[in-house]
Order: structure tokens, then C-alpha cells, then sequence
């Protein structure tokens, strides 16, 4: 019995590692995509002083630079710093930092986000609005994922060591963990874990990209944060006595030999002299150009909205398109009594007894936008304009679905297929958080001082008509992206 408690709590901790993983790289991915996005620029923008490694307090004044003060200094060293750290020095290096930048899942795009040129960052200026978000989303993300991870470490520590809860997963003594071991595992427990949600599993655990995890690899996984005051030494002592570490002196594994020594010649032509000639030089902008400058933090609102979209339509159609899902029934499942709306408590209530939450604030925003009538009461036709993707052709076909709904006899996990349910609730929470991060980023556009509500709105309005036609957005809309 105690060993299956064990088994069962190590189970969970691994699927919620995995799950982490993959929210951790939706945010990689969004980031690296953003064309200005190069990461050794980006680095120095992080490292004001220049020290070669970036710190507790150099995060927690990017944190603050961003009107974002969730997070104490404590938390960036045990949730955003220690993960990476792999010298154990308290800080990250380059190195380090690509590692928890650059997405693992897709390689193309990690080639061309290596492949982008340098540019000089001066010490007190930020990156453009885009990339300080994006990089602001997956700092707070990998904080939050990684405290949550670690209230789940310390209850399995409790149970159990890493060297015997490692030998449950390594069942041939082999000396590693493999993809087949972990598939195992969880057929064990009779637990229906999908080939890549393992995968994921073990891509977090692989640190040294191997395809293997080994003994040390898994220990530093399971283990809780070491509590500070545990620590061997002062981590501010240690970076008094050592040298500075530049990206000249980084040892680069075989995934990043992209950033080598053509890189780093590259960056020492970025010189402050370098830059000050550019500066002297007149700048001729374009019409267009000149648009996009004057209304930056706008135009920055609206690609990270436009990529959030496209993502979550994507995952509309394909939730649509499974012959198994109705929206009516998904409603049903929350208006248990049938009357046509649903309350914000009655919704978070019952993702509750799914074992499903999210943050009550971010279920209100997504209330608020939807319900058209200003009631607090969600009603079907709003539920439904969230859910249904734009497509004509699929809305066409999603009417042909069959309900199954029966009261009080079919549960979502009986009336879906597995993939039907984990896409149902990968679309609905992705929309819920969309109305967090939007209002998120308003409230950063809003505090830009270079933001005028007014200029903005004039220069995609017709002149003195006070409105904006559909040419006139789509216009606007196509130099934002």
C-alpha cells in the first residue's frame, strides 16, 4: 500500500513536470518568434552592469521595470534561477540563459532565432514593448510552474529518496531512465498517459540531451529547493571572488555550437563608438515606418494579440472538427440546471471537481468580455462565440454533431474521447488566459509614456470622422504585423 501511495505521488509529479514543460515552451516559442528577439542582445539588456551573468537582482529590476512586482528576490532564486543553474553559482551565465530561452521542440525556429545579428542595447534602454513582454510572460510562468513543482517535491521527499523512487522508473537497473521506462511505469498504474505528454516528461528531465536520464539528472529534477539558508557559502561572496565570466569564456554544449566564435566576433563589432556614428547618421523613414515608430506600444499590443488569436483559432478547428465533441454539451456540463447562462462560481466549481482550476481574477476578466448584457451570467450564445472557430464551413459541420448529453448519467470523460477533453480544456483555459494577458499588457500600453490613446486613434481614423472603416484597420493591421 505504501509503495503504491509512492508510486501514485511520483506519477502525479511527473505529469505535472511534463504539462509545465510544455506551457513553458508555448511561451519559448511566442518569444523567439517576435523578429527583434536575438538572444545575446537581449542578455546584455538583463546584465545593466555588464558583470557577464545575470543575477537575483538584475531579474527582480526587470520585474520592476515592467510594472510587475509579484515576485519576491527569494522566489527568482529558488523558481527562475536554481533550475538553470547548473555550476551552482547563483547566477546565469550565457550558457545557462539560452537554455531557458530557446525552445526545445522546435529546432528550425531556435536555428533562425541564433542566426538573427546583434545589436547594441545601451545599459538603461529596454527592448521593444513585444519582447520585454514576452520575456516578462515566461520569467513569471517558470516561476509560478516551478513553486508549484516544488510543493509537490517536498510531499514525494516525504515519502520516499530520489535513489529509490528513481529505481521505480529503472526497473532493469540499467542505470538510466528511458522513454519505454516511463511508458511502463504509468501502464503500471494503469494510468492513460499519451506518447507525447511522456515525452515531454522526459525532454524536462533530459538536461544533457541525451534521449536518457540519468541518476543525477533525476535527482535534481525531484529534489524540493534546498532552503538558502542550507547553502554552502554566500552566493555574493562567490561572485565577488571570481572573475567576471564573459560570452567569450563560455564552454558551449554540441545544441548550441550555433552560438560560437563567429558570434562572438560579431558582438565585438557592436561597439558603443560603432553605435554612436550610427546615431549621427540621418535616419530617412518611410511613411509607413514612421506610422509603426510613433505608435510602438500599439503596435506591440496588437501583434501579441493577433499571435495569441491565430494560435487559439488553430485550436478551435481542431476541437470542432472532432466528431465526438458538442458545444452544447460542453455548456451543459457547467448550466447544470438548465437554464441557459452560468455564473462565474458555478463555473469555477465545477473545473473544481474536474481537479481543474484557474485563477478566479482571470475566469471574472473572461466573464466580463463575453457577457454582453452585463448580467455576471454567461450565457450559451456568448459561451459559444468563445469556443466556435470563425470558419463557416466547420461551424457548418460542428451543427451536425450529436449531443450526449444525459442529466446526471455522462460525465465530459465518458460523453469525449481522451484527445477530445484535453483539447476541450487546452482551448477554454488558453481563452480564459488570453483575457488576462490582454489586460495585462493594456495596463503596461497604458503606463507607457510614449502611448497617446488620442494620437493613436487619429492616425487610423478617417480625418475629423471620428471612426475607423474596415480598410483603415486592415491597413493599420497589416504594418503591425
Amino acid at each position: 500500500m505504501e509503495n503504491t501511495r509512492v508510486k501514485k505521488a511520483l506519477a502525479r509529479l511527473l505529469v505535472e513536470i511534463g504539462q509545465a514543460e510544455q506551457q513553458v515552451e508555448v511561451l519559448r516559442q511566442i518569444l523567439c518568434e517576435q523578429d527583434h528577439f536575438e538572444t545575446y542582445s537581449t542578455f546584455l539588456r538583463l546584465d545593466r552592469t555588464r558583470k557577464g551573468f545575470i543575477g537575483s537582482k538584475d531579474f527582480l529590476s526587470f520585474f520592476e521595470e515592467n510594472h510587475h512586482e509579484a515576485h519576491s528576490e527569494q522566489d527568482i532564486k529558488d523558481f527562475l534561477i536554481h533550475p538553470y543553474d547548473q555550476d551552482a553559482d547563483g547566477d546565469i551565465s550565457y550558457a545557462e540563459f539560452l537554455k531557458l530561452v530557446l525552445p526545445l521542440d522546435n529546432p528550425e525556429l531556435r536555428t533562425i532565432t541564433s542566426q538573427r545579428p546583434i545589436y547594441e542595447i545601451p545599459q538603461t534602454q529596454k527592448l521593444s514593448y513585444d519582447i520585454e513582454y514576452a520575456l516578462l510572460r515566461l520569467f513569471d510562468r517558470l516561476i509560478k510552474s516551478n513553486r508549484k513543482l516544488d510543493v509537490l517535491k517536498l510531499q514525494l521527499s516525504s515519502y520516499s529518496d530520489a535513489e529509490l523512487l528513481f529505481s521505480l522508473l529503472d526497473k532493469n537497473q540499467k542505470g538510466y531512465i528511458e522513454l519505454k521506462a516511463l511508458n511502463f511505469f504509468f501502464q503500471q498504474l494503469n494510468l492513460n498517459i499519451i506518447d507525447f505528454e511522456v515525452l515531454w516528461i522526459l525532454r524536462s528531465m533530459d538536461l544533457d540531451i541525451t534521449g536518457r536520464v540519468s541518476m543525477g539528472e533525476f535527482k535534481a529534477m525531484v529534489t524540493p529547493v534546498t532552503p538558502r539558508n542550507q547553502r554552502e557559502g554566500s552566493v555574493d561572496q562567490q561572485k565577488r571572488a571570481r572573475p567576471s565570466k564573459k560570452p567569450t569564456d563560455v564552454s558551449y554544449s554540441t545544441q548550441d555550437e550555433f552560438h560560437s566564435s563567429s558570434r562572438n566576433k560579431l558582438a565585438s563589432l557592436v561597439t558603443p563608438q560603432n553605435a554612436k556614428e550610427q546615431k549621427h547618421k540621418p535616419k530617412q523613414l518611410s511613411k509607413t515606418q514612421e506610422l509603426a515608430e510613433n505608435h510602438e506600444p500599439f503596435f506591440a499590443f496588437l501583434k501579441i494579440i493577433i499571435k495569441y488569436e491565430r494560435e487559439l483559432e488553430i485550436l478551435r478547428e481542431q476541437l470542432c472538427l472532432r466528431k465526438d465533441f458538442n458545444i452544447f454539451d460542453s455548456f451543459r456540463y457547467f448550466d447544470r440546471d438548465g437554464l441557459g447562462y452560468v455564473t462565474v462560481a458555478q463555473m469555477q466549481e465545477y473545473l473544481a471537481k474536474l481537479n481543474l482550476s484557474t485563477d478566479f481574477s482571470a475566469l471574472s476578466l473572461y466573464f466580463i468580455r463575453l457577457n454582453k448584457n452585463k448580467t455576471g451570467q454567461l450565457r450559451f450564445s456568448d459561451y459559444a462565440s468563445s469556443i466556435v472557430p470563425k470558419s463557416k464551413k466547420i461551424q457548418s459541420e460542428l451543427k451536425g454533431h450529436q449531443s450526449r448529453f444525459k442529466e446526471g448519467a455522462l460525465s465530459l470523460e465518458e460523453m469525449w474521447s481522451k484527445t477530445t477533453y484535453k483539447l476541450f480544456f487546452e482551448v477554454f483555459f488558453l481563452t480564459v488566459e488570453r483575457e488576462s494577458m490582454v489586460e495585462s499588457v493594456r495596463q503596461l500600453m497604458m503606463q507607457d509614456d510614449t502611448f497617446d490613446p488620442f494620437k493613436t486613434f487619429k492616425a487610423i481614423a478617417s480625418k475629423d470622422s471620428g471612426k475607423f472603416t474596415s480598410k483603415q484597420v486592415k491597413y493599420f493591421l497589416s504594418i503591425a504585423l
